[in-house]
């Protein structure tokens, strides 16, 4: 076992790709794993005005580890209680309408932003973001998935995208260029374009190469500025507010080399204090000491300063202040930065630096202010200036512990991110303040296995173990400082006292062994608030993120800016990108009803999956990959969805498929019924009243023609509940169904499987597939079954994917000779025939590729299409005789769109999720590439003013794309080896298949109403918008406008 261990380490240098962690072969689990405790709350922390209080502020007094007694959780801490509201399908069905409603009295701010706020969490992925949600709220308490973070509540949400331009995968300087000041540039270059090659002095020193940023265009256009940070004020990201240099690392002039000082190449900390824009800053708070004072001196607390020209910076910057004959400030601790708070009045200038090197942990911090106390200073101090201010402001400690896999410290940071914005806000008016919060890269870091409900976000998972059977963390990095294999095998770390008793630098496990975790190459999120917000949605560059603020707040660019060429094509760019950013918010929006209805799904697309399949896709026609955008990367509208189940902090296929289709969150394993049944629970499937019916059956019910649904009250595996009817409910093919609309379901999956399923059938395990699977003596229809016989299945005009076995009696063949699955005796393909006919309709039963392409849809108005006796091979297996994703959807369209009501499609590319459990990275980007294929073609076949098109996904996965590659890297890795589809990337734990991943997953919409899918909302938000947007369903719909 440890040899194979080694091997398996050894490939990891030949893959750039990497996965996680894997699923167990079973569900469910027969193996229970002792839960480690959540971290206990902290104290509240004191008010600016109450010092005395600062002790209680603090979960750490020492920086050593002490072990602490294993922590006890209260009831409500306990996985297996679930709030009984959640129980009910009703409890969503008023949440997801409590959202529509804010979302529709939402009104477009186009007031000048007087101010602008600029919140970066450095590192901050979101894995990050959700795994951080979900610790707030169970510090607090709660369960902590449904937990909110005060920038998730923000009304517009948007994807941007971070590479530097001769790196795949970003650092803070490159990227912290390209938020600044709008131009992209290399890895480890700051406030310099691309014509500068790292560490050439040289070139830093003409003004042509400068890129000037958005503090500098403030200070122009009359605006005070302000900076904060956690980290050193000279570190990478809060550099870019002001300097022009080379090299990230010459934050001193010790660090610059000597024919560099020579030259007059400044370093950082001089450029701050000593050049514009940093001397004309009002506000400069954070760390770093030691970079402002010459190592004779030692004003620190560690030592002396790093400085070997003899100059005391901070005498610099007190010198300056006095010739200016302006009041001003220098503070080094919370008690210091208090009392000139409290004072009668506030400097004009303040500078505060509160460590030698960056600042502690908020965990583990002694005489520092908090980073919401610094934000809360500084905008007291920017409020006063008349013409307005720009507060940049850096929680750049997430990035730290992340690098050391201090995955407690991460969210605990991002915590305390979260309450800096908070404070912001509450400062400020969205009527004339824009904030903007986002991050500059993400991290390896993934959350998954599949954990229950409320299981401690930082523990093992409770449901499962290896192969090897030892427990795995719910929290891991690809790559990072505690490998996870040691002389025995893998670690259990549940046998280790310090992540027992939860110290605060323990470090989670990591695939491949490194000094310091790297960083990862997804898409990070943007949240906006304020005037002009709604510029910020969208799926764009990262350059293009300043640009849209200075639009808000009407600022021009400095004089520095000349045309230069790569400085030149990036701010090009940004301008470029913003007529397809601006066009759809200058005009009208559009609210007319949407006659047809496309749901796109891709089955665990995660955002890191969305990006490597760019590069994939770009490097396969011959560019570097990373500026590609896949088709419906386009949209004008973006929004990032919550997925978690009612039992379960990671979701499945099944919960997550009747919460985007009926618009209720379940169980996990169930389909189309309320959490009031278990798993397996026929009689509780049998129960109505916890079937949940979905977008289909929406569709149809208006007329349309549709291409799956279950409520919350059914536990996986509840048969029971399943049968009765009580539990059911409705969706989206349901409520089209019931409107006249037409409706159809394509997939690459069987049509049978947990998605597809979801559309049409009630089921308390998703694995009835067929009635071989059903419990003996079991009373519940399987879920072929219910597409065939079913009130909502046998309704849907179009329906194609795989899973012939499932629809055939063991002694029939299908044709291509393979026999049937069912022990039943029936044919239900036959019976299919015969049911349409008896209903008049004229159906049209196909098998391969052949009769799709051949077929006269005039002639028939019910297809049913079953490619394969399973799922649908992968596109890169293929035989000639199967369809591929783009085929079966046009084919759909076009037989749809006769019905004059319109019609409900939805189309899942269902073997990105085979793939990745697998860990066959390329099938997995190849086919997101196909589903990419699909959505291109619906959109080229469609009205754009009548249809509405949504792509997204029903979870995410572990992989990971991290590492520091050069632009333009083979994004699949570097042997041949890799070239085959079939080649499976590294992976953390030996389990038999790959688990999802538990971040948000993103939502991109196209059409009718489709503004109101920005933001960030709970999954089940989806189909009920889709509703109000087609007029269908129950609930309100804007026909009722």
């Amino acid at each position: 076992m440890a040899c194979a261990h080694l091997l398996l380490l050894a490939q990891v240098v030949f893959a750039v790709i990497i996965f996680a962690a894997t699923q167990s072969g079973s569900w469910p689990p027969t193996q229970e794993i002792a839960r480690v405790a959540c971290p206990m709350p902290s104290p509240a922390s004191p008010s600016l005005v109450a010092p005395a209080g600062l002790a209680l502020r603090r979960l750490a007094t020492e920086d050593t580890y002490v072990p602490k007694p294993k922590k006890v959780l209260d009831t409500v801490m306990n996985p297996a209680y679930i709030p009984p509201e959640e129980k009910r399908g009703s409890y969503w069905k008023k949440s997801a309408a409590t959202t529509l409603k804010a979302k529709l009295q939402e009104t477009k701010n186009i007031n000048k932003a007087k101010n602008g706020i600029m919140f970066i969490g450095d590192g901050m992925s979101l894995a990050t973001v959700m795994a951080a949600r979900t610790y707030g709220g169970q510090v607090e308490r709660g369960l902590g998935e449904d937990n909110i973070l005060e920038f998730e509540t923000f009304p517009v949400t948007g994807l941007a995208r971070t590479y530097c331009i001769d790196a795949q995968v970003p650092d803070s300087a490159c990227t912290a260029t390209s938020y600044l000041t709008g131009v992209k540039t290399k890895y480890g270059v700051i406030g310099l374009d691309g014509n500068v090659t790292r560490g050439a002095c040289h070139s830093q020193l003409y003004e042509n190469n400068w890129a000037s940023s958005i503090g500098q265009w403030a200070l122009d256009n009359g605006l005070d500025v302000g900076l904060v940070t956690t980290t050193r004020v000279t570190h990478a990201s809060p550099a870019g507010m002001y300097a022009h240099t080379s090299e990230r690392n010459w934050e001193s002039d010790a660090d610059v080399p000597d024919e560099c000082l020579s030259l007059g190449c400044r370093d950082i900390a001089y450029q701050l204090i000593m050049n514009n824009p940093g001397r004309q800053f009002k506000v400069i708070m954070g760390g770093g000491r030691k970079e402002f004072f010459p190592n004779t001196t030692s004003p620190l607390l560690n030592g002396t300063g790093l400085r070997l020209d003899g100059l005391d910076l901070a005498e610099k910057w007190h010198e300056d202040k006095v010739e200016k004959n302006a009041t001003h400030q220098y503070v080094t601790d919370r008690a210091e930065l208090l009392k000139v708070f409290n004072s009668d009045g506030l400097p004009e200038y303040l500078l505060g630096l509160f460590s030698d090197d960056h600042m502690e942990y908020h965990m583990k911090a002694h005489n520092q202010p908090t980073l919401e106390e610094m934000v809360e200073v500084a905008i007291k101090m920017l409020s006063r200036s008349e013409k307005g201010y720009f507060l940049f402001v850096e929680g750049g400690r997430i990035d730290h512990a992340h690098h050391d896999s201090y995955a407690r410290l991460a969210l605990d940071e991002t915590v305390e991110y979260a309450k800096a914005v908070k404070k912001a806000r509450t400062l400020t008016d969205e009527s004339d303040t824009l904030i903007v919060v986002s991050s500059d890269h993400a991290h390896t870091m993934t959350v998954a296995g599949y954990p229950s409900r409320g299981n401690d976000i930082l523990g093992a998972v409770d449901t499962a173990k290896g192969f090897d059977d030892k427990p795995y963390t719910t929290i891991s990095y690809a790559n990072g400082k505690a490998p996870s294999i040691g002389a025995d095998g893998r670690v259990d770390v549940t046998l280790q006292d310090r992540f027992i008793n939860g110290a605060l630098d323990y470090s989670y496990p990591s695939l491949v062994p490194l000094d310091s975790e790297t960083h990862g190459g997804e898409d990070v999120a943007v949240f906006a608030l304020g005037p002009w917000q709604h510029l910020f949605t969208a799926s764009y560059e990262q350059n293009v993120v300043p640009h849209l603020m200075a639009y808000a707040m009407c600022l021009t660019e400095d004089k520095h800016d000349n045309c230069k060429r790569h400085r030149h094509f990036w701010t090009s760019s940004g301008e470029h990108n913003k007529p397809n950013l601006f066009s759809y918010v200058s005009s009208t929006l559009n609210k007319k009803i949407a006659k047809n209805v496309i749901l796109f799904l891709g089955d665990g697309m995660s955002i890191t999956t969305l990006a490597a399949t760019r590069v994939y896709l770009g490097q396969k026609y011959g560019h570097m990959g990373e500026e590609l955008k896949l088709s419906f990367e386009g949209f004008p509208y973006t929004g990032l969805a919550k997925t978690y189940c009612v039992d379960n902090n990671v979701a499945d296929s099944a919960c997550s498929g009747t919460a985007y289709l009926t618009g209720v969150k379940a169980n996990s394993g169930t389909v189309g019924l309320s959490a009031a049944v278990k798993r397996g629970d026929c009689d509780g499937q049998r129960l109505g009243v916890h079937a949940v019916t979905g977008l289909i059956d929406w569709a149809q019910s208006a007329g349309k023609a549709t291409g799956i649904t279950i409520c919350l009250i059914v536990k996986r595996g509840d048969c029971d509940g399943q049968r009765l009817g009580v539990h059911a409910v409705t969706g989206l093919i349901d409520w089209a169904q019931s409107a006249g609309k037409a409706t159809g379901v394509v997939t690459t999956t069987r049509v049978t499987h947990a998605t597809p399923a979801a559309s049409y059938a009630h089921s308390a395990d998703r694995r009835w597939e067929a009635d071989t699977d059903l419990p003996p003596d079991s009373r519940c229809e399987d879920i072929a079954l219910q597409l065939i016989r079913g009130r909502v299945g046998s309704q849907i005009d179009v329906v194609m994917g795989g899973g012939r076995k499932n629809f055939l009696s063991r002694t029939l063949k299908d044709s291509q000779g393979n026999p049937g699955y069912r022990t039943d005796s029936l044919d239900l393909i036959k019976e299919w025939q015969l049911n349409k006919k008896s209903r008049g309709r004229t159906p049209k039963y196909m098998y391969n590729r052949t009769q799709l392409l051949s077929l006269d849809f005039k002639a028939y108005d019910s297809v049913l299409g079953l490619f394969a006796n399973d799922h649908l091979p992968y596109h890169l297996e293929a035989a000639e005789d199967v369809p591929v994703l783009s085929e079966m959807t046009q084919r759909a369209i076009q037989m749809l769109s006769a019905n004059k009501n319109g019609f409900f499609l939805f189309v899942e590319g269902g073997r990105i999720d085979t793939a990745h459990h697998e860990t066959k990275a390329r099938k997995a980007l190849d086919e997101t590439a196909e589903l990419a294929k699909a959505v291109e073609a619906a959109i080229r076949m469609v009205n754009p003013e009548e249809t509405l098109i949504i792509v997204t996904s029903d979870h995410s996965h572990t992989m990971t794309y991290s590492g520091y590659s050069k632009r333009g890297t083979d994004i699949l890795g570097f042997t041949n080896r890799v070239y085959n589809p079939d080649f499976t990337y590294p992976s953390l734990v030996p389990i038999s298949r790959e688990t999802h991943g538990g971040e948000d997953v993103a939502v991109f919409a196209k059409g009718p109403w489709s503004h109101l899918f920005t933001g960030n909302y709970e999954q089940n938000f989806i189909p009920h918008a889709i509703a109000f947007a087609a007029c269908i369903g129950p609930g309100y719909t804007s026909c009722k406008l």
